[in-house]
């Protein structure tokens, strides 16, 4: 008789879930894969959100899953190499917290040019200091095998720091595509194929929260000259 040969992912729920719960490779992939999707749709909705724009025009764009999907995968892969590793299961406790933070704040500083606005400073110290903590939790939990609470760990880090950060993201933002018309206008976001565009006043860099959409395959007799511009950060007046 043939003996089936038991996947990693068998062996390895095996070895850390104290439910024994077997979970197959293409449920966990389209787990990480939702989770994915969803942190990018909050990162949109905090992006639109600082710019009093309703979450219905929360596009996801590729650049935004791609980075959401990696962070996720990265954060399970550590997880399951302290789980596997000797020296990794007994040190990564300490060293993750510390390190997986550093590495998401220089990946949302590389959206944002380095550049930080500290008129809010709170709003940074509190989100490094959740994902200390949560990080800290997370691998707490794997260190104690206990697997089932260090997912739900993961997804309430994921989907927090995906909203917060994309609020960040928009308040610290500097370069625009800015159209010098008679009544100067900023892109401040797209939808589809077409431009977000708000009334702007380039001395104060404050934006009327009174948008157009601008179709981007216009006719060029209608299209607008945009001129890429370091106006921001930008404030939404009335804000």
């Amino acid at each position: 008789m043939e003996v089936k040969k038991e996947t990693w992912l068998h062996e390895f729920t095996e070895r850390v879930s104290p439910l024994r719960i077997s979970l197959p490779e293409g449920l966990l992939l389209g787990v990480i894969t939702g989770l994915g999707y969803f942190s990018a749709y909050l990162s949109e909705v905090g992006y639109k959100a600082y710019f009093h724009l309703p979450s219905m025009y929360a596009d996801i764009s590729v650049n935004t899953l791609i980075l959401s999907v990696s962070i996720i995968v990265l954060i399970c892969l550590l997880g399951i190499l302290s789980l596997q590793v000797p020296w990794i299961h007994q040190y990564g406790r300490f060293v993750f917290p510390l390190l997986i933070p550093l590495s998401l704040w220089f990946v949302t500083s590389v959206k944002m040019g380095f550049f930080f606005d500290w008129e809010h400073p709170y709003k940074w110290w509190g989100l490094c200091l959740f994902n200390v903590a949560a990080i800290g939790v997370l691998f707490e939990c794997l260190h104690r095998r206990r697997l089932l609470a260090g997912a739900l760990v993961l997804v309430v880090l994921v989907v927090i720091t995906a909203r917060i950060s994309g609020e960040l993201v928009a308040e610290n933002q500097q370069w625009y595509l800015v159209a010098k018309r008679p009544q100067p206008v900023v892109v401040v976001d797209t939808y589809k194929d077409a431009l977000i565009v708000a009334p702007i006043n380039l001395q104060k860099r404050t934006i009327q929260p009174r948008y157009q959409l601008i179709d981007a395959k216009g006719e060029p007799d209608q299209a607008l000259s945009f001129q890429p511009m370091r106006v921001g950060p930008l404030r939404v007046e009335n804000r």
